[in-house]
């Protein structure tokens, strides 16, 4: 071990020739053979750093990745959501001819219920959707109703991500 850093001759404790090889002493042996090992020490705890420093660089390049990927798709679950109360909405107001309090009850009420043949009117599911009382988003934020500026359109809104209103990530939907 010692020959590949350069101290030939050089052996641990416990390993003495007999005498000092290329004029240096036990003593003087011992010294470079501890300063070589301390070499090996530093060094390998400076490749261990930078190893779990990598790993956890990559872990962390992952967790960002699979975070934005999450947010993606929540974001495209809840307009898909939003369609679907929005299309339960429209549905109702052609078939009695006005749209429904925008009260989250009644509307939670119609979009998990029936239609006239015993068919549900959404695919949405009460349990994913419905937390006291309230539907919410793909974030559990309630989901906010009110009407276009007309008042004969509904107009249903996400907080998106950020769980803020008014924000550049509100996921709107409008009857067309």
């Amino acid at each position: 071990m010692s020959r590949r850093f350069g101290l030939t001759g050089v052996g641990g404790p416990g390993q003495h020739g007999g005498e000092a090889a290329e004029g240096r002493s036990p003593q003087q042996q011992r010294c470079l053979f501890m300063k070589a090992h301390c070499l090996r020490r530093a060094l390998w705890t400076l490749l261990t750093v930078i190893g779990i420093s990598a790993i956890a660089i990559c872990v962390g390049a992952i967790g960002f990745v699979a975070d934005y990927n999450s947010d993606r798709l929540k974001v495209r679950a809840t307009a898909t959501e939003l369609e679907e109360i929005g299309r339960c909405l429209i549905q109702h107001g052609k078939t009695t001819g006005r749209l429904p309090d925008l009260d989250h009850q009644r509307i939670a009420r119609l979009v998990f219920s029936k239609d006239d043949r015993g068919m549900p009117r959404s695919t949405l599911k009460r349990a994913r959707y419905l937390r006291g009382g309230r539907l919410v988003d793909s974030w559990e934020s309630p989901i906010r109703f009110g009407c276009s500026d007309g008042g004969d359109e509904p107009v249903i809104r996400s907080l998106g991500p950020d769980r803020r209103i008014e924000t550049k990530d509100d996921i709107i939907w409008k009857a067309r």
